[in-house]
């Protein structure tokens, strides 16, 4: 999230792609905002697939989540934006 409040999309994105955790919906959520940032439309829909099977109500539910962890409101607005780009729409 540093380098996302830093707006160094390339480095968020390449910290992403050392995550492990795929029982945990925060890696392929960070891997669709950051991936959303860069334009990089494969890659995006590709976590947002893996985002949606593991809560599939995310896009109801997100905003409540992802601020449980995000308490600026730059930077939850900037992974909302990099989620939509990556073709996932938050309510």
């Amino acid at each position: 999230m540093d380098w996302v409040r830093q707006r160094d999309y390339q480095r968020a994105y390449n910290q992403t792609l050392n995550f492990r955790t795929p029982f945990l919906f925060w890696d392929p959520l960070l891997k669709a905002a950051a991936s959303g940032l860069l334009e990089k439309t494969k890659e995006g829909k590709h976590a947002v697939g893996a985002l949606l099977k593991l809560k599939p109500d995310f896009a109801k539910r997100g905003r409540t989540l992802i601020k449980h962890y995000i308490k600026f409101d730059d930077i939850f607005d900037r992974v909302l934006v990099g989620l939509s780009k990556a073709g996932l729409k938050i309510e």
